[in-house]
């Protein structure tokens, strides 16, 4: 049985209320439609790329009645200030938002059963082959006592002949294939980068600083890094990625959004909009202006005589008791 995350603050969550306000209906007949579109997206949507499907299968997937593309747009721009809402559009294609965060353990869990149904079937296909070989192989040793003991008959022969093939087949796959030479990194190879590499880069520097673990390549993540890497050369060198993740972990502003939203993710990196950014210095950190020394007491009340001594001056020309432009300054 498929099941999904459901956090106490989505009724209250800003997104959610937009989204509600935008279709003129009730927070809880919001919430449900909102379930109602995940729990489909399980078994349909299993990787969060809803590219293939229109307005009119997402609005069916939610049970909503209304107008879909109504429905889609509130899905889409909900999100409050420009933020992405419960589904993201880019040039990529159409995904569920923060699809991982959600259903993450249940396509892991999924993906698990599936190697391991793969791996029965295998075990049980080598099984009966072993079978197989053995019968043969009694088989043939019988027939070989029996000729040696001078009672080979015609029937014997036969079998002999027969069980040949098989021992010349068995003998031909005995020998284990050499193991593939492990891959080197894009760096050494001086190839294109692949979603392996970056995944990889994102765990060993990002996730140690509490930004969430990727868990899987999927479809849409291998189209949007292609996307990024046919736009320019240099993106497609492993330095070159290596600094832009050194950029991050160096930023303050995105690993305290670790502590808010968290949503700082692979997929919001992987967008041009946003690397683009990210690349201009939107997200570094900001030197604090230089202050000027304050000065001490003592220099102050330095200042303060001297200012007083040039006022008494000014004011002695024009003769002892006399005022000039009126009356003195309070505090001389």
């Amino acid at each position: 049985m498929a099941w999904i995350e459901a956090h106490q603050e989505l009724p209250r969550h800003p997104k959610t209320k937009r989204f509600a306000r935008m279709l003129k209906i009730s927070i809880p007949q919001a919430v449900g439609h909102l379930f109602m579109f995940w729990w489909w997206a399980l078994d349909y949507a299993e990787n969060g790329d809803l590219s293939r499907y229109d307005a009119d299968d997402l609005a069916d997937a939610a049970q909503w009645d209304g107008d879909p593309e109504e429905f889609l747009k509130a899905m889409i721009e909900c999100g409050p200030g420009g933020s992405y809402g419960f589904i993201e559009k880019n040039e990529s294609g159409m995904f569920v938002h923060d699809w991982e965060m959600y259903s993450g353990r249940l396509v892991e869990k999924r993906e698990k059963n599936r190697q391991r149904q793969a791996k029965g079937r295998k075990n049980n296909t080598e099984e009966k082959k072993s079978k197989h070989v053995a019968r043969e192989s009694r088989v043939t040793s019988k027939s070989v006592a029996r000729e040696s003991q001078g009672y080979t008959t015609q029937q014997n022969t036969t079998e002999h002949n027969r069980t040949e093939p098989t021992q010349q087949h068995t003998t031909a796959t005995e020998p284990t294939p050499a193991p593939p030479a492990p891959k080197k990194a894009a760096a050494a190879k001086g190839e294109e980068i692949n979603l392996g590499e970056i995944v990889q880069l994102w765990n060993e520097k990002l996730a140690p600083l509490g930004f969430s673990h990727v868990l899987k390549k999927t479809p849409s993540r291998e189209k949007a890094l292609q996307t990024l890497l046919d736009t320019s050369a240099e993106r497609k060198k492993f330095l070159w990625w290596q600094k832009v993740f050194d950029r991050v972990s160096s930023s303050e502003f995105l690993k305290n959004s670790v502590q808010e939203r968290n949503w700082f993710t692979l997929d919001w990196l992987l967008n041009e909009n946003n690397l683009v950014k990210l690349l201009e210095g939107r997200y570094d950190n900001r030197h604090e202006k230089i202050q000027k020394p304050v000065k001490s007491i003592a220099e102050i009340l330095e200042q303060h005589s001297q200012n007083s001594h040039a006022i008494d001056a000014e004011y002695s020309m024009t003769g002892e008791g006399e005022a000039r432009d009126g009356e003195r300054p309070p505090g001389f």
